[in-house]
């Protein structure tokens, strides 16, 4: 009995010493799908266990937390500045962005894996034991019908660069893809929300990025710039501006009555891969989904005006990301006072070849896009601010560069970038980079 009971008061201490998740989120996730009469009981039970699964876990999580303290804590001598934040819509460009500028070799990005499981020991094992390939391999979506087509609409696979949402859906049950995995409209709102957020638990979820990027650069042993996206909370972005005042943006916005079309299938099709329920079924779902997609355009359209003023920034349209890969691009180096190698520069054309060959394989039924008339204007005037800027623009390659990215250094006035170095992770030849899914 005291044996049980130590081993008890051992596994509460331990789940009070994790770094992750919020409780307060965890709570009012349950509380809210275990009360909502729309979703069958069954469904409710599948979705509560997963929560407790995610329970149970936390303690092991801590002691893996502690091993990084204990053994690698040199990382948290890793700086994090001057980083480079992707912005815009779902369904805009910003995965396709994301990857092919992650290739460049100097920037660093997070794999699922990574914001999934944050520890270094965890790599060093899978390296160790030469089992890294094998689990970067497995797919994110389940292998049935509904899980192939959200793969055609977004490949999607544990060693995939992926945004930092993942990491606050999965770590800390605070972001909008919670609502995909429990779609409860009346969750919505708080669980995608961050202004509302206590500041110990907005300091808590901050320093827990920090860390994870810290843990990932010096795993690699390289200071390079992180390079991520967020399509989901510009009150994550306002809060990450405080943390990051030196930080550059790219912002890529898509004509609303496309992306809309297919933020929604996707919405669906994931929701629907997660829980096993269409949530178009759920009285006030859809709603619910198109609000804050709306309110989202709004927050972005308010934001990118306040941080062109005070930071880097970059503006580029979907379409002409698709139809021409390799000068917008250039567009987004020359704008962040970056070179390009003449081997990156012959990756993005070989990118361009394939993306003019590429077969979508799904359509996106139509949906009304009724109040996002001022984002249309928004990705109009985008489009021509582009149009404007590269009358004559080639690209601009770094001459007698040998690396696989970015050259070392800057153009004056631009970002750092250190010499690339070869990582153990997502090194993908132009073979392995995925064309633009719409």
């Amino acid at each position: 009995m005291i044996l049980m009971m130590a081993l008890m008061g051992g596994y509460l201490a331990l789940m009070a010493l994790a770094p992750s998740p919020l409780w307060r989120s965890v709570l009012w996730v349950s509380w809210r799908t275990a009360t909502c009469r729309h979703l069958p009981l069954s469904t409710r039970a599948r979705l509560l266990g997963y929560v407790c699964r995610d329970v149970l876990l936390t303690p092991f999580h801590a002691l893996l937390h502690g091993l990084d303290e204990l053994v690698f804590r040199a990382y948290r001598d890793t700086p994090v500045s001057s980083p480079v934040f992707i912005i815009g819509q779902p369904r805009s460009g910003t995965t396709f962005l994301h990857r092919t500028l992650a290739q460049a070799g100097g920037f660093i990005s997070l794999s699922h894996l990574e914001w999934r499981y944050p520890f270094v020991c965890l790599w060093r094992a899978l390296d160790l034991f030469g089992l890294r390939r094998a689990v970067e391999s497995v797919h994110y979506w389940p292998d049935n019908a509904v899980g192939r087509a959200a793969r055609k609409m977004h490949e999607h696979r544990l060693g995939s660069f992926e945004e930092h949402g993942i990491f606050l859906e999965e770590r800390f049950y605070q972001h909008y893809f919670v609502f995909r995995r429990f779609p409860v409209p009346e969750l919505l709102a708080s669980a995608s929300g961050f202004a509302h957020l206590p500041p110990r638990d907005k300091t808590r979820l901050l320093s827990g990025l920090r860390r994870a990027v810290q843990k990932a650069m010096y795993y690699r042993g390289s200071n390079q710039v992180w390079l991520t996206k967020e399509n989901e909370s510009i009150e994550l972005h306002e809060l990450m501006a405080e943390a990051f005042p030196e930080a550059s943006y790219v912002f890529i916005a898509r004509d609303p009555a496309a992306f809309v079309d297919s933020y929604v299938n996707l919405s669906v099709t994931s929701t629907q891969s997660k829980t096993g329920i269409d949530p178009r079924s759920i009285p006030g779902w859809h709603e619910a989904n198109i609000a804050f997609r709306r309110e989202e355009c709004r927050r972005m359209v308010a934001f990118s005006a306040r941080v062109q003023a005070t930071n880097r920034c970059v503006m580029v349209a979907y379409e002409d990301l698709v139809n021409d890969v390799s000068g917008v691009v250039s567009h987004i180096f020359n704008g962040l006072g970056l070179p390009v190698t003449s081997r990156y520069a012959a990756l993005l054309a070989e990118l361009d070849e394939r993306q003019r060959q590429r077969d979508r394989g799904y359509d996106n039924p139509a949906h009304s896009v009724a109040g996002f008339e001022f984002f249309a204007a928004f990705a109009r005037d985008i489009k021509q601010a582009y149009a404007d800027a590269s009358r004559g623009l080639t690209l601009d390659v770094a001459a007698g560069t040998q690396g696989d990215g970015l050259d070392g250094g800057a153009a004056p006035g631009g970002l750092t970038i250190d010499d690339p170095v070869e990582v153990p992770l997502n090194r993908a030849p132009a073979s392995a980079l995925t064309t633009c899914d719409s």
